[in-house]
C-alpha cells in the first residue's frame, strides 16, 4: 500500500468514528437558538438592553461628580435613566435644574462624533414614549418637547451612522410622525373605522407601552376625526364614540371641547341627548354659575347646552310631571318663546314623584340631581313646582291646574336655592310676588303684558329687532276684557290735570297696598311693578272716578318710557297718571 493510499484510508477510518452517533458537527441547534435571541435582543422591543445597576451607578455619579463626568463614562445609562425614576429618584425628565438639556447637548456631540452608540439613543426614545399622560408641568413639558424635538432631528443621522439598522429603527423610519405634535393623526381614521392593524407595528416593533400616553393620545386624534366629518357621518358616529369616551375619563375636557364647538358649528338647533348627558356628568349644569369647566368653551356654546336642557326641562314639566298627567301644551308654547333667555331652571318636587320607584322619575331625578328639592305642604301629593330663571327675575308655574303663577325678584327670593326642601307657601307669596298671573281665558297677552313691564320680551322680539311691546300688540285678544261692572268708560278724553305746586310724596302708599282682582284692567299689574321695582308711591282715586297716580317730581324718570307704553302720561310736579 502506498504512503498515499495510507493516508486515504486512515482519514476514511477517522471520519466513520466521528459520525457514527449521527450528531451534526458543531451543535447548529444552540447555535440557532443563540443567534435568534440576539436577534430578539437587538430588534425587540421588550427589553431595556442595559443592566439596572449600571443605571443606578450613573445616577449615583451625576449626583456626586456632576453631569460632565457622568456623561463621559456613564451616558447609555443617563440616557435609560432619563424616562425612569430610580429608588427615591424622579425620572431625570422630571428635574427642573438644566440637567436634561446638558445630557441632550451631551447625546448631540457624540452623534456628530460618532461615537454614541444605538442603544444609547433608544433609551431617549424609550423615556419619549414612556408616561402615562402628556406632562402637563411647565418645566417637565418643556423638558418632554425638546426630548421630541432632539429624537425628530436626529433620527435620520442614527439611522445614517447605523450600519446594521435593527428592526425597530426601520419601523420607526417608516412612522416617524410618532415625533411630531400630532402623533396619531396618521391612524385615527383607520382606528375609528376598527382597522386595529394600523397600530401593529407600533405595539410589536418599536414597543410602546401600553400605558404609554400615545394610546390615549389616539383617542384625542379619532376625536378630532369625528369632528371633521359631515354632519349625516358625524351624528351617526357620536353616541359610540362617547360611550368610548366614558371609558378614557381623563380625556373628558379636551373631548368635550372639540366636539361641543363642531356641534355649535353647524347644529346649534340639533339637540344630542347623549352629548348633553355626557357633558354635564362631566362639568355639571351649565345652569349654575360655579361650574367653572364651562369656561373652556365660549358663551354661545354653553347656551346651546344650556338651551337644550330647558327645552327638555320644559316639555317634562308640562307633559310627565302635570298633575293630572295631561299635556299642557298651551304653557309649554308659551315659556319655550323665552328659552334662549332662561338662564336657570329648578324643580321642587312632590311626594307623588320625589319619592316614586317608576323609572322614568327615578332617571328624571338622578339625570337632575343638582337642580332638584322636595316640594313641602304641596297640598296634593301630585303638585310639582317648576322655577325659571329670566334675568333679573324668578318665575314659578306649577303642574297642578288652577294655580296661578308667580314672580320674584332674583334679590328678593322667598325660599332658597339650591335648596333641599321649597315650601309651597313660600312659592306662594303674594307680599313678595311682583308678578302673579292667572291661566284664565287669554292669558297669553296678560302675560305678555307683564313679562314686557319687567323688560323680558319673546326670543322672536329679540332676534328680529322689533321695539319692545310690537308683538303683544300684534296678539291683543280681537274682544278687550269687559271692564269690571262698576268702572264706567270714560266718554272723552280728561281735562289735564292742573299741577300741584310742590310734590307731597305722603299722599300715596306702596305698591303692595293696593288690592287687585282678576277683573283689574290688562295694564294695572305691570303698573304696579314697575311701581315696586322703582320705588314709586301710588296713589289710587280710580273709585272716585279719578285717575291712579304714580307720584314723583322726576320728568326724566328712569321708568317713563314704560309707564308712557302703558298708556301714562306726566304731570309736572306730581307724577305719571292714568285714567280708566
Amino acid at each position: 500500500m502506498s504512503t498515499l493510499d495510507s493516508l486515504q484510508h486512515h482519514m476514511v477510518h477517522v471520519r466513520d468514528v466521528t459520525t457514527t452517533d449521527g450528531a451534526p458537527f458543531g451543535r447548529p441547534e444552540a447555535m440557532v437558538r443563540a443567534v435568534v435571541e440576539i436577534r430578539r435582543r437587538v430588534n425587540g422591543a421588550s427589553g431595556t438592553l442595559v443592566q439596572r445597576n449600571r443605571i443606578q451607578e450613573a445616577l449615583d455619579l451625576l449626583s456626586t461628580r456632576g453631569l460632565r463626568v457622568a456623561c463621559a463614562t456613564h451616558l447609555r445609562f443617563l440616557c435609560w435613566a432619563l424616562g425612569e425614576p430610580h429608588k427615591d429618584t424622579p425620572a431625570l425628565l422630571q428635574r427642573t435644574d438644566g440637567v436634561v438639556a446638558g445630557l441632550l447637548s451631551a447625546v448631540d456631540g457624540a452623534l456628530s462624533e460618532r461615537t454614541l452608540p444605538l442603544s444609547a439613543w433608544r433609551g431617549l426614545l424609550a423615556a419619549y414614549f414612556g408616561p402615562e399622560q402628556r406632562p402637563t408641568r411647565e418645566a417637565e413639558a418643556a423638558n418632554w418637547q425638546a426630548l421630541r424635538g432632539f429624537l425628530a432631528r436626529s433620527l435620520p443621522v442614527i439611522e445614517e451612522q447605523s450600519r446594521y439598522k435593527p428592526d425597530w429603527l426601520r419601523t420607526l423610519v417608516e412612522h416617524d410622525n410618532v415625533l411630531t405634535e400630532r402623533p396619531c393623526d396618521r391612524y385615527a381614521a383607520a382606528v375609528f373605522a376598527g382597522q386595529e392593524d394600523a397600530l401593529a407595528p407600533l405595539r410589536d416593533q418599536i414597543g410602546v407601552a401600553q400605558t404609554s400616553w400615545f394610546w390615549e393620545e389616539l383617542i384625542l386624534s379619532q376625536v378630532r376625526h369625528l369632528c371633521g366629518l359631515a354632519d349625516g357621518e358625524y351624528l351617526g358616529a357620536l353616541d359610540r364614540f362617547l360611550a368610548v369616551l366614558r371609558r378614557h375619563p381623563l380625556l373628558a375636557d379636551d373631548a368635550l371641547i372639540l366636539v361641543l364647538n363642531r356641534h355649535h358649528r353647524s347644529l346649534t338647533n340639533v339637540p344630542h341627548l347623549t352629548l348633553q348627558d355626557f357633558a354635564t356628568e362631566h362639568w355639571g349644569s351649565p345652569h349654575i354659575h360655579a361650574q367653572a369647566k364651562w369656561s373652556l368653551v365660549a358663551p354661545p356654546v354653553k347656551q346651546m347646552v344650556r338651551e337644550w336642557i330647558v327645552r327638555e326641562d320644559l316639555k317634562l314639566f308640562f307633559d310627565l310631571l302635570s298633575a293630572d298627567g295631561a299635556a299642557d301644551q298651551r304653557r309649554l308654547d308659551f315659556w319655550l318663546r323665552f328659552a334662549k333667555q332662561i338662564d336657570f331652571a329648578h324643580f321642587a318636587l312632590g311626594p307623588a314623584v320625589f319619592d316614586s320607584p317608576r323609572p322614568d322619575y327615578v332617571d328624571m331625578r338622578k339625570r337632575r340631581r343638582q337642580r332638584i328639592s322636595r316640594l313641602v305642604n304641596p297640598g296634593n301629593p301630585d303638585n310639582n313646582a317648576f322655577i325659571l330663571k329670566l334675568g333679573a327675575y324668578f318665575f314659578v308655574e306649577f303642574g297642578q291646574t288652577g294655580n296661578a303663577a308667580y314672580g320674584y325678584r332674583a334679590d328678593d327670593l322667598p325660599f332658597c336655592l339650591p335648596a333641599a326642601e321649597v315650601d309651597l307657601h313660600q312659592a306662594k307669596n303674594r307680599r313678595r310676588c311682583i308678578f302673579r298671573q292667572s291661566h284664565h281665558s287669554d292669558w297669553e297677552y296678560k302675560f305678555l303684558v307683564a313679562l314686557e313691564a319687567l323688560g323680558i320680551h319673546p326670543d322672536d322680539d329679540r332676534r328680529c329687532g322689533r321695539t319692545p311691546g310690537a308683538l303683544i300688540a300684534a296678539q291683543k285678544p280681537s274682544t278687550p276684557p269687559r271692564p269690571p261692572q262698576s268702572y264706567s268708560p270714560p266718554i272723552r278724553r280728561p281735562a289735564p290735570v292742573p299741577p300741584a305746586h310742590r310734590y307731597t310724596e305722603p299722599q300715596g302708599s306702596n305698591a303692595s297696598q293696593v288690592q287687585t282682582t282678576d277683573d283689574d284692567p290688562l295694564w294695572l299689574l305691570p303698573t304696579l311693578t314697575l311701581a315696586q321695582k322703582h320705588d314709586l308711591k301710588v296713589l289710587d282715586q280710580r273709585p272716585k272716578s279719578g285717575c291712579l297716580w304714580l307720584l314723583t317730581d322726576n320728568a326724566a324718570h328712569p321708568a317713563r318710557g314704560d309707564l308712557e307704553r302703558l298708556g301714562f302720561r306726566f304731570t309736572e310736579g306730581r307724577g305719571f297718571w292714568r285714567k280708566k
